[in-house]
């Protein structure tokens, strides 16, 4: 199995998971998102998760090619940014995504579950 197809199949479980979760259980993800800043040990646990993941993704997944797998090497840089920005501007990036979420929340859980969907045709067919 190539990295590019493992990384998939994971990003397909995760936003099939995430998406389907956020749909069943609305209030409790809302709820979680408002309270994750609130708590300096989970946020720097979730910095440390998305910057080592996203990390291991850029590192063996640079690929940059007019093809679908592109999309997997975004995602890892993107992560990656998004890590460092948890880790070295958590007080900022609340400020800046608490409005953000409030207008998405509706709209997330659809997004990752058709996200899953797509990762999964791609990655188990």
């Amino acid at each position: 199995m190539t990295t590019t197809i493992l990384i998939t199949r994971i990003f397909s479980i995760l936003f099939l998971t995430v998406g389907i979760a956020g749909l069943i259980n609305k209030n409790y993800y809302q709820t979680l998102m408002k309270d994750m800043f609130k708590n300096k040990a989970v946020t720097f646990l979730l910095g440390m998760t998305t910057l080592i993941t996203s990390f291991l993704i850029v590192t063996y997944h640079n690929i940059w090619e007019k093809s679908w797998i592109t999309i997997i090497t975004v995602f890892g840089w993107l992560g990656l940014v998004k890590g460092v920005m948890i880790l070295v501007f958590p007080n900022a990036l609340e400020k800046l995504t608490k409005p953000i979420f409030k207008k998405l929340m509706c709209v997330i859980p659809y997004t990752a579950t058709i996200l899953g969907l797509v990762f999964g045709y791609l990655g188990f067919f």
